[in-house]
């Protein structure tokens, strides 16, 4: 009796985990892995903001994950480890095939592999990170603040603008 490799015992643990999942569990988890927000998926769906949260929640659960991005995250890790894509993301590729005589994962090389999400580093990706993407990571707080603070001055800056040319118009006239 020969053991199984420990690719194939970890395909099944994630084909296990994600067989775990409800068809509604699935589908939210496929809109969330899309970048959409709560109220979005609720009004595709058809249900309010907290049902959908509530299943977050028992997906959250199930995956023994802490927050919402960690979440998507190892979601969209156990679909690339099954060599399922999400959501239609044609980027993502199967694991690579698992060398039996080394015992390391086969490398191989130039060839664009699926994003770790688990890491903040998307120096090695072929396309850019989504700016949600970039906003979870560890200083996703501070960036989100500088976001708002650049669109708050922003929006002054341009009242500020237009105030001076309806008061130079003003004159003119």
């Amino acid at each position: 009796m020969t053991n199984p490799d420990p690719l194939t015992i970890q395909r099944q643990h994630a084909a296990d985990l994600l067989a775990s999942l409800t068809d509604r569990q699935t589908e939210v988890m496929e809109h969330a892995a899309a970048h959409l927000p709560n109220k979005e998926i609720a009004r595709k769906l058809g249900l309010s903001p907290s049902t959908i949260e509530q299943r977050f929640q028992y997906v959250k659960a199930k995956l023994e994950t802490t927050d919402r991005a960690s979440t998507i995250r190892e979601y969209v890790r156990l679909r690339a480890i099954c060599g399922q894509t999400t959501y239609g993301f044609s980027h993502l590729d199967p694991e690579p095939e698992f060398d039996q005589l080394g015992g390391q994962d086969a490398v191989q090389e130039n060839r664009p592999g699926p994003p770790n999400l688990a890491t903040d580093d998307y120096s090695s990706l072929d396309f850019p990170p989504s700016r949600l993407e970039v906003l979870d990571g560890k200083y996703g707080p501070w960036w989100r603040l500088l976001v708002i603070f650049t669109i708050a001055f922003t929006v002054a800056a341009t009242a500020l603008v237009v105030t001076a040319i309806s008061v130079t118009v003003g004159d003119i006239l």
